[in-house]
């Protein structure tokens, strides 16, 4: 049935049909509302031909007005018609897939759960959607914030914002950015989104790496002061960390298993699950290998702590307490710096091969740009060995 839908029109309109009834709009072909007994009056648009008719519904009669309804038909409409000659997608089909759609907050818990199984670590993007317990109190805003938005409804602005409130933390904030762009990413894939929202959204410009490194006087006052420590499982670590130039994370992990041919003049320390996602061998020098060998076994892991069974969780106070007796106190040193002067150790005797293959970084640029820093003296003097090779005339004098 055929009529001119205006409020008082469909005010009047009845039906008794459980599943409802029809009514079609006189003016625009298409648009009609469904009445069912229980008084719900609900708008729709109707498009294609007898074989491919679709449906679209539009809205609950109420809170959706009847101009408000005609207006989102004619769009409807209108869209259809470039389907059908493939210049716009299927309505029907759009309305399906925004209904499938997942909000933010649904779609981050699944993804995480997906990045465990596919990283070796999925921590830092559970960290920065904030789903860890190790979320900052931003992370979990932004995303509590979002969390009932659809997938679909989300764009640039509500990313970019959030990123310009972070521009005091640029490191965090690019990790945030990488994160967020890696999710919708996969949003991508999935078939929930045509296009990335944050794919464009630009990084801040970090500053210049950490390059500090110890003296020759620091280094022989502080292995001096670690050789004093009383704890012979904390001296073990921090002397292993000096001696190999290994993550801390990886020292406090390592396992008795994991090293080799400790009673010959060969030992290995296989680390079975390094950053870089695969076992990688590291030599272990005779001073480290002595040291291991007069370690107590208390458990399977060589840094044992009050829990024998378990790693332990860090070395801050050894370290401190190692800065103290060497008078480096005040020095700023954090325990990553044995990891960067050993790098640049190596590199100034072996070059830049070898401290990329010990420090086991996969590219030779990261070596170079943090582990290995060039002084300005080392620089000069290159340029007078340079010099020195070169013939000037002497200049004549007067």
């Amino acid at each position: 049935m055929a009529l001119k839908l205006t409020k008082r029109a469909i005010d009047a309109l009845t039906s008794d049909d459980p599943k409802g009834r029809r009514f079609y709009d006189s003016q625009l072909v298409g648009f009609f509302v469904t009445v069912y007994p229980d008084g719900r009056k609900v708008f729709g648009a109707r498009y294609g031909g007898r074989k491919g008719r679709r449906r679209v519904t539009l809205g609950t009669y109420g809170p959706l007005t009847v101009d408000g309804a005609r207006e989102a038909a004619s769009r409807t409409l209108a869209q259809a018609r470039l389907a059908a000659i493939g210049q716009a997608p299927d309505p029907a089909t759009t309305r399906n897939r925004r209904r499938e759609c997942p909000t933010w907050g649904g779609w981050t818990a699944i993804y995480v759960e997906r990045v465990k199984l596919e990283k070796k670590s999925g921590a830092q993007d559970e960290r920065y959607l904030g789903l860890s317990e190790t979320s900052g109190t931003p992370f979990r805003a932004f995303r509590h914030r979002l969390s009932s938005r659809l997938l679909a409804d989300l764009v640039a602005d509500d990313f970019l914002r959030f990123r310009d409130t972070l521009k005091g933390t640029p490191i965090q904030a690019n990790r945030w950015v990488a994160a967020v762009r890696g999710c919708l990413s996969a949003a991508v894939k999935a078939g929930f989104l045509s296009a990335n929202p944050a794919r464009d959204i630009p990084k801040f410009r970090e500053g210049t790496p950490r390059q500090r490194v110890l003296s020759a006087q620091e280094t022989t006052a502080l292995l001096a002061a670690i050789d004093a420590e009383e704890d012979p499982h904390a001296r073990a670590g921090l002397l292993l960390l000096a001696s190999t130039g290994a993550r801390l994370s990886e020292a406090l992990h390592a396992r008795w298993e994991d090293i080799s041919g400790l009673d010959g003049d060969r030992p290995v320390w296989t680390i079975p699950s390094p950053k870089a996602g695969k076992p990688q061998a590291v030599p272990l020098p005779e001073n480290a290998a002595q040291v291991l060998r007069r370690l107590p076994r208390l458990g399977p892991y060589i840094v044992a702590g009050r829990k024998s069974l378990a790693p332990r969780r860090d070395l801050k106070g050894p370290w401190g307490r190692a800065l103290e007796r060497a008078g480096l106190g005040g020095s700023g040193l954090v325990v990553h710096d044995l990891r960067r002067s050993h790098g640049l150790e190596i590199y100034r005797s072996s070059g830049l091969l070898a401290a990329q293959r010990i420090l086991r970084h996969a590219d030779a640029r990261t070596t170079e740009r943090v582990y290995a820093p060039i002084s300005a003296e080392e620089l000069r003097e290159a340029q007078e060995r340079r010099s020195r090779t070169l013939k000037f005339r002497a200049k004549r004098a007067g």
